[in-house]
């Protein structure tokens, strides 16, 4: 490693007048501030022209800034679509007319990240060979090597990371707080070389001091839980210095404010900069994210699962996503929080916010991420209303062309070997698109399209079955998905006896899930008793035919049974105390993961806190939970404002190392043998956390050998 970290910094002095510096221009710098703040006001359309203008502009000036350049890379893949194939055709063409300039060798390359990787790399090292000092090609081969799951490569990482800092001993980048990363000695020694950096910072260069964050992150990695109050104290000396800074602060400034304060215990503090930003940035899509995650604060789902609760929650939830569309007119989220909250009103109302987002999405796809895709939603809506049912087939067209593109850049990621990647959210076209259509052709009397539904269905599972995809929650829905259509065929076709097994396998398939109403979806145990009393069948005869499921069995609500081995860990929690594998061996052991940003998870959160205080004094049993916050510095303020005792594990490292997506909120039920038996994702609305986290939870705890 010393022998190539001296063949990188080698020469960095040839050819300098071809190499770009170290940082961008401070005109440069000054546009990364003030193009965080997005005007939702102005139109989608426009605000993408200014862009592109100003970019243009720039670049007329500085035509070699990379920093430039990757905006504008951005710029061209758009937001939330991401259409990796428009800067590769653009960049290979400025590549070609400009032949030999390392450059645009550089940034042909950054565009083939992530789905042509070791094309990109090859190019980069192309680029070191002629130009050892070229810095910024150091700092993206870093990123790779942590970053990339195939590619990972920690320590030469850390040699190109080195080598930038070599050439670029002034600038404040190249330092990272990656999760990657678990060296202590790495996380002191440049947290150190960073704090001299920013404190020779003058107050100006506002855009450099936003790396205070990388700054704190790092520091908080670099001690244990007994060391984060000589951290607070640095922090809040640096909190001095940036709340001094002449105002108007800049909104990037007035965020970082607010995470300091937030580190520091400081939440009142941490308010008042928020009301700054609200004030200041009145049309910014950072004070409209505020509002929303302010309702949620005070006004969370409700975890009782009652009906009567959730429509009070959506009364309100309305009321407020009014007064977001008055503030945000042009904004797609107001709209779809209002889309969600009049499930249950007059249909004209209804219909009137199915148009309205809509014709939002139309103007602006790129700003809208869901999981459900829009359409599929608005189709559901129809469908339930037997009304505008003639647009439900071009709604779940335009609902899976989504999907499709997602599924096709999932799938031309490789950071995977091609053998583990999957189509996720692809199967979400057959959990819901396929059964809406399904629907509507048996509503239409159509036989014939419903069939071929139930066949598209079953083709995919098949292929599922085939693949790396066989096991997981996605394919227990679809399984127990396809036997419901099945049972729904048969009864359309006058085959009751058929429907009453269909629907009990159906049933059993289910594994205990609660029934989801939706107009798509059936009760199939509900349905299968209905059938079986028109056929003048019994009770006793219906429990023969394996009807009314064992009541071990609806324990197993929203929790799949796996076999993972948890990898020998050795963790200090948030209040000093030491935690190894072997601390969970020969006990019963319920798992939590979060993260401080997760607002499903704070959901769960309060269930997990009575569950430890049940157990806590109980031999045999450990109630833990499993942090994946970047910074470990946000837990503290986060469980003393909540009130919170459970023992948090700041596990990053741990759970990178068990290669899973990072799907939260998650739980965990690990037997005696310390491997993973059961396993729940995702916040389920269908039941509140207390029967499926707490009670089930427990259950299958004392089921374990």
């Amino acid at each position: 490693m010393k022998r190539l970290l001296a063949f990188f910094v080698s020469g960095l002095a040839l050819s300098s007048q071809e190499l770009p510096p170290c940082d961008a221009p401070l005109e440069v710098r000054a546009l990364a501030l003030s193009a965080a703040v997005t005007d939702v006001n102005i139109p989608y359309a426009e605000r993408r022209e200014q862009a592109r203008q100003q970019l243009d502009s720039l670049l007329a000036k500085h035509s070699r800034d990379i920093s430039l350049h990757q905006r504008r890379i951005r710029w061209l893949a758009g937001a939330m679509a991401w259409d990796y194939k428009a800067p590769i055709a653009d960049y290979l063409a400025q590549r070609n007319q400009h032949p030999g300039d390392p450059v645009f060798q550089f940034l042909y390359a950054k565009t083939l990240i992530g789905t042509q990787t070791p094309e990109a790399i090859g190019i980069l090292e192309s680029i070191l060979q002629k130009y050892p000092g070229f810095a910024a090609a150091h700092l993206e081969l870093a990123e790779i090597y942590s970053a990339d799951t195939m590619r990972k490569d920690i320590p030469k990482s850390l040699v190109h990371r080195e080598a930038f800092r070599k050439a670029c001993p002034e600038s404040v980048r190249g330092f990272s707080d990656s999760r990657q990363i678990t060296n202590q000695e790495y996380y002191e020694t440049n947290a150190a070389r960073l704090r001299r950096l920013l404190e020779a910072t003058p107050d100006n260069d506002q855009q450099r001091l936003l790396a205070y964050e990388t700054l704190w992150s790092m520091e908080f990695r670099a001690v244990p839980a007994s060391g984060y109050a000589s951290v607070k104290e640095r922090v809040r000396k640096d909190l001095q210095r940036l709340a001094n800074l002449a105002d108007p602060l800049p909104l990037p400034l007035l965020e970082l404010l607010r995470e300091g304060f937030q580190l520091t215990d400081g939440q009142a503090a941490a308010a008042a900069i928020t009301q700054r930003i609200g004030a200041g940035f009145p049309n910014s899509a950072a004070a409209m994210r505020q509002a929303e995650s302010d309702f949620r604060a005070t006004n969370p789902y409700p975890s009782s699962g009652s009906v009567a609760d959730i429509a009070a929650w959506r009364r309100k939830l309305r009321i407020a996503a009014n007064g977001w569309i008055r503030l945000w007119p042009g904004a797609a989220s107001p709209r779809r929080a209002l889309f969600d909250a009049l499930s249950g009103e007059t249909l004209e109302e209804q219909f009137a916010a199915a148009d309205s987002l809509l014709k939002n999405y139309s103007e602006q796809p790129d700003e809208f991420s869901s999981a459900l895709p829009l359409h599929y939603s608005v189709a559901s809506l129809y469908l339930r209303a037997k009304d505008r049912l003639d647009q439900i087939p071009a709604l779940i067209q335009s609902g899976t062309d989504e999907l499709v593109r997602q599924r096709d850049k999932g799938l031309a990621q490789d950071s995977l070997a091609k053998e583990k990647r999957t189509d996720y959210p692809y199967w979400i076209r057959f959990g819901h698109g396929v059964p809406i259509l399904f629907t509507y052709h048996l509503q239409a009397a159509n036989g014939e399209g419903a069939r071929r539904n139930l066949w598209e269905l079953e083709a995919y599972l098949q292929a599922r079955a085939n693949g790396e995809e066989s096991t997981g929650q996605a394919n227990q829905t679809l399984e127990a998905l396809a036997w419901e259509m099945r049972a729904r065929l048969a009864e359309s076709e006058g085959r009751k006896a058929d429907a009453v097994a269909l629907y009990l396998r159906a049933e059993s398939r289910q594994n205990g899930q609660p029934f989801s109403a939706l107009p798509y979806r059936v009760n199939a145990g509900e349905r299968a008793k209905v059938l079986w009393k028109e056929l003048a069948g019994t009770a006793e005869g219906l429990r023969a035919l394996g009807g009314n499921a064992n009541p071990a069995e609806a324990a197993q609500s929203h929790w799949l049974q796996t076999r993972r081995s948890l990898p020998n860990f050795e963790i200090t929690d948030t209040d000093g105390r030491v935690w190894r594998l072997s601390d969970l061996k020969n006990k019963r052991t319920f798992i939590n993961l979060w993260a401080t940003w997760c607002s499903w998870c704070q959901l769960e959160l309060p269930e997990l806190q009575r569950l430890y205080a049940e157990k806590k004094d109980e031999d045999g049993w450990v109630v833990i939970s499993l942090n994946l916050d970047e910074n470990p510095g946000l837990i503290q303020p986060f469980m003393k404002e909540r009130g919170y005792t459970f023992p948090v594990l700041p596990a990053l490292e741990l759970f990178n190392r068990l290669s899973l997506e990072q799907t939260l909120p998650r739980n965990w039920i690990v037997g005696k043998d310390g491997q993973i038996a059961w396993e729940q994702t995702g916040y389920s609305t269908a039941a509140p956390p207390s029967e499926w986290l707490r009670k089930q939870g427990v259950q299958l705890l004392l089921a374990l050998p």
